[in-house]
This record gives C-alpha cells, sequence and structure tokens, in this order.
C-alpha cells in the first residue's frame, strides 16, 4: 500500500491542528508514523485517500453496528433534513423515540436525552447528589465517563507504580487544567474486587451520593466483571443508601439490546447511554426508573437542558433502535 495522500494530509494537519488531529486516538499516537486518511466507508469497508481499501473492524470504536452508509441511516437523514435541521420546540420524534427506549430497557421508565456522553455522566452525577443530598462520587480505576473534571481521574493511568496501594488508590488526574477542588469529592476504587469496594463503602458510605461504573471495563481493552461482581456491586449500593449508576455510553445497544443490564438482570437508579445509540451520531441520553425520577422532582435536581437536530433524534426511533 502507498499512503503518499496521507502523508500530505498529515503534514497539512501538523500545521493546523493540534497533534495533527482532532483525538489522540486518531493520531500517532495509534497509527505511526501517521494515521491513513479516510475518504468514504460502506458496510464493512472503507477507503482512504489514496484509494486503499480496509475492512474496518472499528467501525467507529463500536459505535456503527449497522455499518457505513446503510441505505435506511442514509434514508432517514435526508428525509428529515429537508423538513427542518433544528427546531426550538418540542417534536413528535422525541415523544415516540423514548416510548421506544422505555419499551426496550426494563429497567428505565424515564429519559431526557443529551448530545453527548460527557453531558449525560455529568447530570447523572449532578443528579445523584441532588436525590441523596451528598457530595461525594465513586468511581473505577481504569474506568472513563467522558471530560466532566469530577470524573476524569484515574481513568488512564500511565504507570502502574503511580496507583498506589489496591486498599487506597492513588487520585491521578486525567489532564492538565483540574484543579483539586474539581476532584476532591471524587473517591477512587480497584475494579472487579468486591472487598475493596465494600471497605471503601463502609468508611465512606454516608458521603457518597452514587458508584458509577462502566459495566465492562472498555477503556483498558475489554476487560469483563468477574462472575457474580456486578450483582455484589448494586447490592452494596443498596445496604449503604449509595445510588448504582451504570454507566452504558459504551455498552448500551452493544452487548445486548438492554446493555449490561439486561445480561445480568440489573436494576440500576441512572443509567446512561450514547455511542451506538445514534449510530455515530452525536446523541446520548439519561435514563432512570420511576422512583429515581419522583425523588429528584421532589429535590428540584437541576437537570440538564439540551437543544439538538432532529435528524439526530430521528435516527434512533427510525430505523438505529427498530433494527
Amino acid at each position: 500500500m502507498q499512503h503518499k495522500q496521507s502523508k500530505v494530509l498529515f503534514e497539512r494537519a501538523m500545521n493546523v491542528l493540534v497533534e495533527g488531529c482532532s483525538s489522540a486516538s486518531r493520531g500517532p499516537m495509534n497509527y505511526k508514523p501517521f494515521p491513513p486518511y479516510i475518504r468514504e466507508g460502506r458496510g464493512s469497508r472503507v477507503w482512504d485517500v489514496d484509494g486503499n481499501e480496509y475492512i474496518d473492524w472499528q467501525l467507529s470504536f463500536g459505535c456503527l453496528p449497522m455499518g457505513h452508509a446503510h441505505p435506511k441511516i442514509v434514508e432517514v437523514i435526508q428525509r428529515e433534513v429537508a423538513g427542518g435541521t433544528h427546531f426550538a420546540t418540542a417534536l413528535e420524534v422525541e415523544v415516540e423515540t423514548a416510548e421506544l427506549m422505555v419499551s426496550m430497557l426494563p429497567h428505565v421508565d424515564k429519559v431526557r436525552f443529551a448530545n453527548t456522553g460527557t453531558e449525560a455522566c455529568m447530570t447523572g452525577v449532578r443528579m445523584a447528589r441532588g436525590i441523596t443530598g451528598k457530595r461525594k462520587i465513586l468511581k473505577f480505576e481504569g474506568h472513563y465517563h467522558g471530560w466532566y473534571d469530577g470524573l476524569l481521574v484515574s481513568s488512564n493511568p500511565q504507570y502502574v507504580t503511580s496507583l498506589g496501594h489496591p486498599n487506597d488508590p492513588v487520585r491521578i488526574p486525567d489532564s492538565s487544567g483540574l484543579t483539586p477542588g474539581s476532584w476532591e469529592d471524587t473517591l477512587v476504587c480497584i475494579w472487579n474486587d468486591v472487598e475493596a469496594l465494600e471497605r471503601v463503602l463502609r468508611s465512606h458510605g454516608n458521603e457518597i451520593a452514587c458508584v458509577v461504573m462502566e459495566g465492562v471495563m472498555s477503556n483498558m481493552g475489554v476487560i469483563p466483571p468477574k462472575p457474580g461482581y456486578l450483582e455484589a456491586v448494586q447490592t452494596l449500593c443498596r445496604e449503604f443508601g449509595v445510588l448504582f449508576y451504570l454507566d452504558e455510553t459504551v455498552t448500551g445497544f452493544r452487548v445486548a439490546a438492554g446493555g449490561v443490564a439486561e445480561i445480568y438482570g440489573l436494576k440500576p437508579d441512572i443509567v446512561t447511554y450514547g455511542k451506538a445509540l445514534g449510530q455515530g451520531f452525536p446523541i446520548a441520553a439519561i435514563a432512570v426508573p420511576i422512583i429515581s425520577w419522583k425523588v429528584s422532582n421532589m429535590v428540584k435536581y437541576c437537570i440538564m437542558e439540551v437543544t439538538m437536530p432532529r435528524v439526530w433524534v430521528s435516527l434512533l426511533q427510525k430505523p438505529c433502535l427498530k433494527k
């Protein structure tokens, strides 16, 4: 294969884009000495600007379960854009899509859409604090929940030696520019260890609003939960009066139609979705059972307000979720 045009584009990109890319995962960190620049994709294959053809095993990191340029997706985009792209009013398709999601997710009664997984996770944490009146949150080493400052801790530690003792993990900010105040209420625990979680909850359970976690650890390869682990986490959360917050941004509508919650029979208090939810388009959702919604309404927690093009919501209902 020759990559002359990709090389030229990368040289141009280095002049105007930080590190020559819009995301480190698409740049020279993963593609040395430079990434192939993709021109188009159809189904399971993509072609770069030099005409090289590839089988796309990534499919946008799992965001495209229906593949590239699926005819039904293209049809929806063309039709919806022709009818108007953005409105400052309620949309019929919002109702239809929320009804469809609730029908597919037995652990969910209410949905609020967002633009990104980060927005949804940020709101999930705010909601947990509003419901419980507690400040602290607990997350796990290696789990990624977007770019919200309060969760941007120990998601991608560079050196194992910097993590500290398993019984007392060191909180490592994932970016410069984070003030200590942004994560002083974030506790960190090692994952897949029931005893470690129980120790933290016994020490700080009266201060912790929620335990937030990925159902399958997806930021350090793919690491499934040990048998019985997720069920034990849910039980411990109930025991200590802490909300069980399952972040299915990566796993939702991928590992199963109902995500990790469906596979393991879980009933989380808060769930977030994204990525595959919109076939790669920028849309996400925060979903809750009716009891969380009623309590959060009573305490008047600060809900997220969102504006989004109707075409994104339409993609969920027709045809992504239905298919």
